[in-house]
This record gives C-alpha cells, sequence and structure tokens, in this order.
C-alpha cells in the first residue's frame, strides 16, 4: 500500500509539471515562429475541439500551402468594432477565398478571403477536463486590465495552474481514499 501510495504521489508530481507546463506554454507563443499555441473559448466545434482545449496550429502560407475541404483553419474575424480570431472547418474553397463553419453551427461564416486566414489547425490537448475553459472565460474579464498591467499575463496563467492543482489534488485524495478502504 504504502508503495502504490508513493507511486500516486510521483504520478501527480509528473503531472503537475505537465499542468504547470501547459499553462505557460501561451507565454512563449512570440518565441515561437512555426506553432500557435491557444486556449479555446466558445462552443462552434463542438464535438471535436472543446472549450478549454490548447489548440496548437502551425502559421497558414499562401504561397505553400494548398487549403482543402475539410481542414481546420484559424482566421481573423470582425464581431462588432472588435477583432476575433475564429477557427473552424472549410466547407468550401474558391479562387477568392474559403467558407468556413463551425462544426457546432448552423449558419456559415461565409466568405474568408485567404488574407484573413492566419493559421492550420494540426491538434489539440484535451484539456477541457480540466476546466480551463471557464476559468479562462472568467479571466477575459480581466483582459483588458491585463493587457496594461505588466503582471497580468503571468498571472493569470499562474493562476490557472494553482486551479488546476486543486483539482488535481482531490482527485488524488479521492484515489488515496479509496486505496485506504
Amino acid at each position: 500500500m504504502k508503495q502504490l501510495l508513493i507511486k500516486s504521489i510521483k504520478g501527480f508530481l509528473l503531472y503537475l509539471g505537465f499542468c504547470f507546463a501547459l499553462c505557460l506554454l501561451p507565454l512563449v507563443n512570440p518565441f515561437l515562429p512555426n506553432a500557435s499555441l491557444s486556449f479555446v473559448s466558445g462552443e462552434s466545434m463542438v464535438p471535436v475541439i472543446l472549450e478549454g482545449d490548447l489548440v496548437i496550429s502551425r502559421p497558414y502560407k499562401a504561397e505553400k500551402d494548398v487549403l482543402k475541404k475539410g481542414m481546420i483553419v484559424r482566421f481573423w474575424d470582425e464581431e462588432g468594432n472588435d477583432i476575433i480570431s475564429v477557427q473552424h472547418r472549410i466547407i468550401e474553397v474558391s479562387g477568392e477565398g474559403v467558407v468556413t463553419l463551425g462544426d457546432n453551427n448552423e449558419l456559415n461564416d461565409g466568405l474568408i478571403k485567404y488574407s484573413q486566414i492566419h493559421s492550420i489547425y494540426c491538434f489539440k490537448i484535451p484539456f477541457h477536463y480540466l476546466g480551463v475553459g471557464g476559468i479562462r472565460s472568467f479571466l477575459f474579464l480581466f483582459a483588458d486590465k491585463m493587457k496594461e498591467d505588466f503582471l497580468g499575463l503571468p498571472v493569470c496563467f499562474y493562476l490557472i495552474f494553482f486551479l488546476l492543482l486543486e483539482g488535481s489534488s482531490l482527485v488524488i485524495r479521492r484515489k488515496i481514499h479509496i486505496i485506504g478502504k
């Protein structure tokens, strides 16, 4: 039983290190010219991509990349006075651009020009199990303040890390409690 407890604690510490590194990954985006890391918000791509998943994508290069129906791309779109980043699946390709649609949406996004596309989806890390989507949505309430404050963004990721730490510790406590019975 003692060995099982030690093994659980080692696994827990390894998991925490992984979560911590994952939470800090978006901070290194400026240093990754060939990759883009972002947490997903919204439910337009459910069930393929869920809110809170960490999506890894690569930059779109018009001269090299051939976009095809079924690919998932991230593009810039206007929402009111804001420019937002949207990630949807291509349903039609034409000479002027592509038409995209979220897997969970009924209406397409209309024609997206090639100049609006900035990255192509590679894969995701299913981080939604840890509740990051809800935490991220809550933190976006303070997004404007975080841009002004030098420490805002790192503190945001440390907050996510410690919330994940707490959630993970609950899982480990349950396992230890079950083992002890």
